[in-house]
């Protein structure tokens, strides 16, 4: 079922139908916090792709907190010099610049 719904979202992500793809993206997390409990990787990356989508509403804020979030996760799961935490580096970075806040944005 999680699978399903996160396909689904996924594809509302992709045609820029970005409410109803928050939505539901929100939903599989639950569902996955309750039904496996400690898959931080999955949950991670579904936190990632809400990420994306908060910085796509302009909100890159939240975006933000929630990339922050997500590579302390990241780092204490897999070190700091693994390719998906520099992948989380190079978005927090993209947003901070989306924010014209460029001195973080060197800094991340």
């Amino acid at each position: 079922y999680s699978e399903a719904l996160l396909d689904w979202a996924t594809f509302l992500d992709n045609i820029g139908r970005n409410d109803a793809a928050l939505k539901i993206y929100r939903r599989v997390v639950t569902l996955l916090r309750s039904i496996r409990g400690k898959d931080k990787e999955a949950i991670d990356n579904i936190l990632f792709r809400i990420a994306g989508v908060l910085g796509r509403q302009n909100r890159p804020t939240e975006a933000l907190q929630l990339l922050q979030k997500v590579k302390e996760s990241r780092i204490t799961a897999v070190g700091e010099h693994h390719p998906s935490v520099a992948d989380l580096y190079y978005a927090i970075s993209e947003l901070l610049e989306k924010k014209q806040d460029y001195e973080s944005a060197i800094m991340s």
